[in-house]
């Protein structure tokens, strides 16, 4: 079930652990009969992160059948009430991938925004 973390995933990752994000699981498959498996999991708020490589260069993601696969794993997952957010080494490196993830933890009530503390 497992497979090779990407470059492009680790930097993510590396990316969570450094803004102090709960850890996540990775690669569980989260719709029951089906294969495919979901890059980054928080599963109390019921978040998943997707990341999505390979865009420039004719990649899985890019492809008719490909592109059919993702609509056909992110309604399923919505269906099931999964959060998901999908995002691109621009994302990640210039940060809004961060942003967007600590949002959807924190209205999902995993994180507490310093607001709130107040």
């Amino acid at each position: 079930m497992s497979r090779a973390t990407s470059d492009l995933e680790q930097r993510f990752l590396d990316g969570v652990r450094e803004a102090g994000f709960p850890e996540p699981q990775r690669e569980l498959r989260l719709v029951p009969g089906r294969q495919f498996c979901c890059d980054f999991i928080w599963d109390g708020p019921k978040v998943v992160v997707e990341v999505e490589g390979g865009l420039w260069m004719r990649g899985r993601h890019t492809t008719a059948g490909g592109i059919q696969a993702d609509m056909e794993k992110y309604n399923l997952l919505a269906i099931l009430g999964w959060l998901v957010l999908r995002v691109s080494e621009r994302h990640i490196a210039t940060g809004v991938a961060y942003e967007w993830l600590f949002e959807a933890l924190a209205q999902r009530g995993a994180i507490v925004r310093e607001e709130e503390h107040a």
